[in-house]
């Protein structure tokens, strides 16, 4: 048996440990939340067949959405890249794990009847309003599904603050993070 490697940034071990239904992680750019989300969710993707719904408020094409995360994760690991086909508009596990990229604003009522699908990946979740978050956390609901979310705080009563930091759910793993917890904190933002 082959043993696989994935490097996170350290704080955000806790958020991957154990069972959650809700795994988050909040703080400035250049942190490396966004590209580890999307490292994990392709691992569990690997791990077993999952259906997995990358979304975000606004979303006007696939170069817009998460897809470019998730991409780049998986090619950066053979074993990875072995396991999922890669076309310009989707990405799918050779076991049946599927990520369906969608914006929330205008195909709020496809994703209402969306069924069973594993794992929400919520980016930019910073400008997700409080209605488009009762209308997924109703739609998540397969047995063992998860909701993830991924924000940079601008306002500390927005709806996403409000519902993970406030008024923490039980089942939560979140951290914050920024860039100074990122050991792979590119140059170029360095000299920014």
């Amino acid at each position: 048996m082959t043993t696989a490697k994935i490097e996170l940034p350290p704080k955000l071990l806790p958020v991957f440990q154990g069972d959650a239904r809700y795994r988050c992680a909040y703080g400035g750019r250049g942190s490396g939340k966004s590209y580890s989300f999307a490292l994990m969710s392709a691992v569990m993707g690997y791990s077993r067949p999952m259906r997995i719904l990358a979304t975000r408020e606004l979303q006007v094409s696939i170069k817009e959405s998460f897809y470019a995360e998730v991409r780049a994760a998986i090619e950066q690991h053979e074993w990875l890249a072995a396991h999922y086909e890669i076309g310009e508009n989707y990405i799918r596990g050779k076991n049946g794990t599927e990520y369906i990229f969608r914006g929330l604003r205008h195909n709020i009522s496809s994703i209402k009847s969306m069924a069973q699908i594993d794992l929400c990946i919520i980016e930019e979740a910073e400008d997700v309003p409080e209605q488009s978050w009762r209308s997924l956390t109703q739609t998540i609901r397969a047995p063992g599904s998860e909701i993830w979310a991924i924000w940079n705080p601008r306002d500390e009563n927005s709806p996403v603050d409000v519902r993970f930091i406030h008024n923490q759910p039980s089942r939560c793993r979140i951290a914050e993070l920024n860039y100074s917890d990122n050991p792979w904190f590119p140059s170029e933002l360095e000299e920014e």
